[in-house]
């Protein structure tokens, strides 16, 4: 027996007036059903939003992180509101399918890809100068890339500082650092934790 999560709720507002539950039931659920919820978008507030968060950053540049689809809100949407804004510096995603159709769709600004990565995909991502999150010793991988598209390669460098999901293990980031700060091929944008 399988449920979706809508079909979990929609039994679970209706056991309260059911005296006995079957062993066994089906509940069906259509792919295509118009009772989808959906996120309406007002832009003018999300612009707003973006020069609340500069004024008080100071106007240092904004990454803007869209990751997961904009938040459901749509990555291309999104990004198109924030692309034409000064204080966004560049925009930020977890799976390289999203930033693959932010390129794909004409956005200019930088896209770092804060997700894992194989080598291959790396090789996509220089192509498309999607920027990568780096947090594994991978400076001679990167510099072969740089000789082969004949171009430096901006990245960021993850710190894990405790959560342990992703990142160096911060006890070993300055080894990390070094090694890659090292190589003129490369250019370190930014150091995230």
């Amino acid at each position: 027996m399988s449920f979706s999560r809508r079909s979990f709720f929609k039994l679970g507002l209706a056991l309260p007036s059911l005296k006995w539950l079957p062993h066994e039931f089906h509940l069906t659920t259509r792919k295509d059903s118009s009772f989808d919820p959906w996120v309406e978008l007002n832009s003018q507030n999300l612009r707003h939003n973006i020069a609340e968060i500069s004024k008080r950053v100071e106007g240092r540049p904004i990454l803007a992180v869209i990751k997961n689809n904009g938040y459901g809100l749509g990555t291309v949407n999104v990004a198109r509101i924030l692309e034409p804004l000064d204080p966004v510096a560049g925009l930020a995603v977890v799976k390289l399918q999203e930033a693959v159709t932010l390129c794909e769709a004409g956005i200019q600004k930088p896209v770092l890809l804060m997700g894992p990565f194989d080598e291959i995909e790396l090789r996509e991502m220089v192509e498309q100068d999607i920027t990568p999150m780096v947090y594994t010793p991978i400076g001679s991988m990167l510099e072969e890339l740089s000789v082969k598209y004949q171009k430096r390669i901006p990245i960021h460098i993850c710190v894990d500082t405790g959560i342990g999901r992703v990142g160096v293990p911060h006890h070993q980031a300055a080894e990390l650092i070094r090694d890659l700060a090292s190589r003129k091929s490369i250019l370190i944008e930014g150091i995230m934790m």
